[in-house]
């Protein structure tokens, strides 16, 4: 074996060190482990349905189901008042349906005041907040149907 100059030494020693480096990085990304369990609750339902008021298909709003030991999952009312929520899990929730769109959208008066803060439209007080809402549905694993008639 011949003698390594000071010079050959220190660049194979930076060598090394950087192949290490990219090595330790590689391994930390990649998780050194096998898969991580699960955080939250089995995504094992679904349900889709109907939202009408006073039997008429609701349009513009969002149906939200939730349940504060679970989560919370929706989706939007299309214009026929249908909905879907492909991926959820099972248990008791409440449910609410509020407004996407206001009936007075913030739009400032000619007359340079401030415009009044915009409400929203036709949705019943009592479904419209989770803490006002009595509406409950159990949702089981696999496929479930849940239509939502509302009075006002």
């Amino acid at each position: 074996m011949g003698t390594q100059t000071s010079g050959e030494f220190l660049r194979r020693f930076r060598t090394s060190a950087a192949c290490g480096f990219v090595a330790m990085i590689c391994a930390v990304l990649a998780g050194c482990g096998g898969s991580e369990p699960r955080v939250g609750p089995e995504l094992n339902a679904s349900v889709m349905g109907t939202v009408t008021l006073n039997g008429a298909a609701v349009q513009k709003a969002r149906i939200t189901f939730e349940n504060s030991d679970i989560g919370v999952y929706g989706a939007v009312i299309n214009d026929d008042g249908t909905f879907a929520v492909p991926a959820m899990a099972e248990g008791e929730f409440k449910v609410t349906v509020t407004p996407t769109e206001t009936s007075n959208p913030m739009v400032a008066p000619a007359d340079g005041t401030m415009p009044e803060p915009a409400k929203p439209t036709g949705i019943p007080a009592n479904y419209s907040s989770i803490e006002n809402t009595q509406e409950k549905v159990k949702i089981n694993a696999g496929e479930n149907s849940y239509d939502l008639k509302m009075s006002s």
